[in-house]
């Protein structure tokens, strides 16, 4: 699953963190941030598996 955000956020993203989203869980697998025009960051999230 890949989202997308603003980059400019009042905390650092980190790996370790996961994303709820519509009821279902994510691991970030990457961060991307557009360090060039410093609009957006990509993260990529693979869905957590049931335990």
């Amino acid at each position: 699953m890949t989202f997308v955000i603003r980059y400019d956020q009042p905390e650092t993203i980190l790996n370790s963190w996961c994303i709820e989203w519509q009821g279902k869980q994510y691991d970030i697998v990457k961060l991307t941030p557009d360090t060039a025009k410093k609009q957006w960051t990509t993260i990529i999230g693979k869905p957590v598996a049931n335990k």
